[in-house]
């Protein structure tokens, strides 16, 4: 079966909120610490999908190709179901082995995979990617592009706060576009509105000069229109477009620190995944702890979506994810043990009825018995004197059922010993039937069957059954 979400699900509709669900909630399955760095890319190219592709309502034309030559931009689209763990590992580890064909091995971290010319040729540099417009030499007029792994560079912002302590990444954007010198030429970057701005972050070693999330949570982008009533070249800013932070990646220093991934709503509440493997997903962490960041933002599409500053940085899910497992793991081993024990205590039908000795009709008077409990004396001689024990007579019952115990029959005399004298007993221990039902509904406590039974609700004797009984007596 195929595990592409766009077989299964429409972009657009009603499917496109469980499409967003499952793109942003389920984290692909890992064994063991997997691989950070492509672990992490995978959850923040299905959270650009997420925002991007539902906004559009389809893929844009140039995803196919792009999706043909790099296979990690295929795998993000995968449903990731909780019942198809093996097919996702094996999935995974063939992107694995095609991308350490291409010259980016299995342990690659983010940044160096992230910026790599594969993902450079097939995402970052595209139209609806890139930071600024097609770039042009001031002096000729001629178009100053460079190659797609420039273009991706130049869509890539550098906040460095050890370096240039208190700048401000509102001043990083505006310092993007403009004048600029790209080696021996002067030429003019004009803003774009990407989908996406990508920014690389290190905040001041000394944490209480550090930005916080809400220093963090949004920027603008200028939008610039020709200046008519002035000289060539000249443009004026006429509105801003506003991104907010949809990811945030924690890169590793060196070879022993871990990556981390943290994914944003637009509305600034971080969200909890379905599953937060632990070999790269981790709420301890803080954005204004000393290190390296990789921000991701998307251009906003609500109108408004209320203050993202009233969300704390991060969120912990109620319960971690190895209890989650672990709770899930009870879950199905009680699951197997109540079928097991089901499937050891229900007998089939023929050794049911060969293991159960047939019951005897009953006699004439067994009939006012109520439910499996017969109250009266019987007329039978040879009743709790002959015959298989009471106590382990079964009944027949049927195909598949559980056999019932017979209850024992009682002596008329052992009866009257427990209970002493009825006065609604002749000599023959055969009263009035009337009497006898009475007489048996006052001994059960009002009982009939698993019931109870309303006295006044009763059934009568019939007339002629009473006045045989008369005559009789």
């Amino acid at each position: 079966m195929d595990q592409d979400i766009r077989t299964k699900y429409q972009l657009t509709g009603p499917d496109a909120a469980i499409v967003a669900q499952i793109l942003e909630c389920r984290h692909q399955q890992v064994k063991g610490t997997g691989q950070p760095g492509f672990d992490c890319l995978i959850v923040v190219i299905r959270r650009i999908y997420s925002h991007v592709m539902l906004a559009l309502g389809g893929c844009p034309d140039w995803l196919k190709a792009s999706e043909d030559r790099n296979p990690i931009l295929r795998l993000a689209w995968r449903l990731f179901e909780d019942g198809t763990e093996r097919q996702d590992l094996a999935a995974r580890a063939a992107v694995l082995a095609e991308l350490d064909s291409k010259g980016l091995p299995v342990r690659i971290g983010f940044e160096q995979l992230c910026t790599s010319s594969l993902m450079n040729e097939t995402l970052w540099s595209q139209d609806e990617l890139r930071l600024t417009d097609i770039l042009y030499c001031m002096e000729s007029r001629e178009e100053a592009e460079g190659s797609r792994d420039d273009i991706a560079s130049d869509s890539l912002l550098d906040l460095d706060h050890v370096v240039s302590p208190g700048s401000i990444l509102q001043e990083v954007v505006n310092a993007s576009f403009g004048p600029v010198t790209k080696g021996d030429k002067q030429v003019m970057s004009r803003p774009n509105s990407p989908w996406i701005v990508r920014v690389l972050y290190q905040p001041d070693r000394d944490t209480s000069q550090s930005l916080d999330i809400n220093g963090l949570r949004s920027i603008l982008l200028p939008i610039w229109d020709r200046d008519v009533d002035q000289p060539d070249d000249t443009f004026r800013t006429v509105g801003y477009n506003e991104y907010s932070i949809l990811a945030v990646v924690r890169l590793k220093r060196g070879d022993t620190s871990q990556e981390y991934v943290r994914t944003y709503k637009e509305h600034g509440a971080n969200i909890v995944s379905q599953r937060e493997p632990d070999s790269f997903v981790n709420n301890q962490w803080s954005i204004k702890e000393p290190g390296r960041y990789m921000l991701f933002y998307g251009l906003k599409t609500l109108d408004y979506g209320g203050d993202p500053t009233s969300f704390p940085e991060v969120e912990e899910p109620p319960i971690s994810e190895s209890n989650n497992q672990l709770l899930q793991d009870v879950g199905m081993f009680l699951k197997s043990f109540d079928s097991t024990k089901k499937q050891q205590t229900v007998p089939s039908s023929k050794e049911s009825s060969k293991a159960t000795p047939k019951r005897q009709s009953p006699a004439p008077e067994a009939s006012e018995a109520v439910g499996n409990t017969r109250e009266g004396p019987s007329d039978s001689p040879d009743l709790g004197t002959g015959g298989p024990d009471p106590d382990t007579v079964t009944e027949e019952t049927p195909s598949g059922s559980n056999p019932r115990k017979r209850a024992p029959q009682i002596s008329e005399e052992e009866l009257l010993r427990r209970e002493g004298p009825k006065p609604y007993f002749s000599r023959k221990g055969r009263g009035n039937r009337s009497d006898r039902g009475r007489q048996n509904n006052a001994r059960s406590g009002g009982r009939q069957g698993q019931g109870k039974l309303d006295s006044s609700k009763a059934p009568q004797v019939p007339r002629d059954e009473q006045s045989r009984d008369a005559r009789r007596e």
